[in-house]
């Protein structure tokens, strides 16, 4: 009776591919961890995992699309960072934050990752279809290049709204500092050109 059970279920396991092996991934092909932003909270973490993937399109997609909101993207760097780069953050554009995000990820270390933390959030309210948020922030990023420091502290302010998709993106961000580290105005600047 074993023998017959035995050789039923070979025939059933033979049909299906449990014991086939898959194709491996490409190595080559960034790994991705997007979720439609339908929160703010959602948005955050998207913006997080952009950068620990060193994904330049998922970090950009954390950005106002005007062709979805009717409105455009800018930054306020900090004053140590305007005073630092001018001319760069005189008219700083998503163009810029792809530039250096780029720039970045050409910089790091193998197998190394650039880490966003998030504290002493204050979500705010939404009020119709947008949100200010702020936080402090911690950033460690492990690159090559020489003299340039490779942690940033600072605070934040975004103005989050809500798309025609009902997804929220960063429309507007400020800088400010914290205390003695570089900020993230000061990373941008570093890593723009």
């Amino acid at each position: 009776m074993w023998k017959v059970s035995f050789i039923v279920l070979l025939i059933i396991f033979s049909g299906c591919d449990i014991f086939e092996t898959r194709d491996p991934e490409n190595p080559n092909t960034p790994r991705t961890n997007w979720i439609p932003p339908t929160t703010p909270k959602l948005l955050l973490s998207n913006l997080k995992n952009a950068m620990d993937d060193k994904s330049t399109e998922n970090y950009l997609n954390c950005f106002v699309d005007s062709t979805l909101t009717g409105k455009s993207f800018s930054f306020i760097p900090t004053s140590e960072g305007f005073t630092l780069f001018p001319l760069l953050f005189s008219n700083w554009t998503l163009a810029n934050e792809k530039s250096y995000f780029e720039n970045i990820k050409s910089k790091l270390k193998e197998n190394s990752s650039f880490y966003l933390s998030y504290f002493n959030e204050n979500e705010g309210t939404i009020t119709g279809d947008s949100l200010t948020y702020s936080s402090d922030y911690t950033i460690f990023l492990d690159h090559g290049v020489v003299d340039v420091p490779k942690d940033y502290q600072g605070h934040l302010q975004f103005t989050l709204i809500r798309n025609s998709r009902g997804e929220w993106a960063v429309s507007f961000w400020k800088d400010s500092r914290l205390n003695e580290f570089p900020t993230w105005s000061e990373l941008k600047g570093r890593f723009s050109y």
